[in-house]
């Protein structure tokens, strides 16, 4: 196989994960921090299926923050809309 950068160090499969799932934990905390104590949260919910059978959801949270500022945050369910799927994830 020819590779056009042999130098470079290509990390394992987990590795990446496990800095994303990271990542993405941080990230969500620090936009649901500035969730006022008393906020209302509007959830929308999106599901579809492509033409090729990958099932989506995609779950919206909107809200506003203390100093008056739009917030959305967002989650993408990559799988079958089981309850298993949907209800055992965090």
């Amino acid at each position: 196989m020819l590779m056009l950068r042999p130098d470079l160090d290509i990390p394992h499969r987990t590795y990446i994960r496990t800095h994303l799932t990271s990542l993405y934990e941080s990230v969500q905390s620090q936009l649901l921090s500035d969730l006022p104590e008393t906020a209302k949260v509007s959830i929308a919910l999106d599901g579809w299926q492509s033409p090729f059978k990958r099932s989506f959801l995609a779950i919206t949270a909107y809200y506003i923050t203390t100093d008056w500022k739009w917030q959305e945050v967002y989650y993408m369910l990559l799988s079958s809309h089981t309850n298993a799927n949907i209800y055992h994830r965090h």
